[in-house]
């Protein structure tokens, strides 16, 4: 017999169903005695169809003849069904309302999460600004920080608000409050206790750290201006020109060639240069006795692509210690206390 099909209509929508047909058969009891059992006619649901009613029987029709020995039995007649959205009704809308609940109990979490979300495309937006300005694509949000010649002042402190914000989280966490707390925001849900915890923990550091942050941004902002108040910039020649400073840093690095020893000389002219630490002063020093050193020499300078107050420095030569306004040859040791 031909499986049979009917189209009924369902609150929201048309479906398709098959019927299983009534049947009847003589079972035999633990005794012996043989009895009839009829198993009644069932209906199995196929598939939803549609909202509307011709497109529910097109459907209908054309699912029945695409199977082998079926027959659409019945149809139902044409109703007024239900309003039906995805936007009210099953896991979507549990999922919503969940999030829903939770931002309701959470307000303060949420507005900060916004205010992480502008704080990021502000800062974006300021580096972007910052690298056409200067034409550089390597530099750090310090160079932005300490800017004093590519930025208005407004945007420098735009930055600054918005680094204190997002540092304010912890170190590299702010990505972190934003993904989850965004994920609530967008409709997936309540965190689990775990999450919540941890949420409420960078919520926590944000109120506690934000403010000092700032005010600690702004510190090295001033500091860094005082700085260049007073301070030339790095010149450049082919030349060698002559160098007075202190050495204000000392460090060994490492290459496939070999090692070097490294110096930072603050110029008396108030910028910093970094390169090689000379032979001759190597050869009566120890480089853990060279940081405050006064010395003079002559070498090549070049001013850095992001920073016109630091450059480096090469082929450093006629090397000259100062001791009390007076320069003396390097081969004459001295201690940090009568450079002074």
């Amino acid at each position: 017999m031909d499986r049979r099909y009917f189209v009924s209509s369902a609150n929201s929508l048309y479906t398709l169903w098959y019927v299983e047909e009534a049947f009847s058969f003589i079972s035999t009891g633990s005794l012996g005695n043989q009895y009839m059992v009829n198993e009644p006619e069932k209906y199995h649901f196929i598939k939803s169809l549609s909202k509307d009613y011709d497109t529910a029987v097109s459907k209908a029709k054309k699912y029945v003849s695409d199977k082998d020995g079926g027959v659409l039995d019945s149809i139902c007649e044409e109703k007024q069904l239900e309003e039906y959205s995805t936007a009210t009704t099953g896991k979507k809308y549990k999922l919503r309302c969940e999030s829903d609940s939770w931002i309701k109990d959470n307000q303060n979490i949420v507005d900060v999460y916004r205010l992480a979300y502008q704080a990021m495309k502000k800062s974006i937006s300021i580096r972007n600004a910052y690298q056409e300005a200067t034409i550089h694509n390597e530099f750090t949000d310090w160079s932005i920080i300490k800017d004093d010649e590519y930025l208005d002042t407004k945007l420098v402190q735009s930055f600054i608000k918005a680094q204190a914000l997002l540092q304010s989280f912890g170190k590299n966490q702010w990505g972190t409050y934003t993904s989850m707390v965004g994920a609530i925001v967008g409709g997936n849900g309540q965190p689990t206790d775990a999450q919540n915890k941890f949420i409420n923990n960078l919520y926590d550091n944000y109120k506690n750290n934000y403010e000092a942050r700032l005010v600690r941004l702004n510190q090295i902002r001033q500091e860094q201006l005082d700085y260049l108040a007073s301070c030339n910039a790095v010149p450049t020649s082919k030349d060698r020109i002559t160098l007075i400073g202190q050495i204000q840093k000392t460090k060994l690095v490492t290459h496939q060639y070999g090692s070097t020893y490294k110096m930072i000389l603050l110029s008396d002219e108030g910028y910093k240069l970094y390169g090689s630490i000379p032979n001759t002063l190597l050869q009566d020093y120890d480089i853990s006795e060279m940081e405050g050193l006064r010395i003079t020499f002559d070498a090549t300078v070049e001013q850095s692509d992001g920073d016109k107050y630091f450059g480096f420095f090469k082929r450093p030569t006629k090397l000259r210690q100062i001791v009390g306004g007076v320069e003396i040859p390097p081969y004459y040791k001295i201690t940090k206390k009568e450079s002074a």
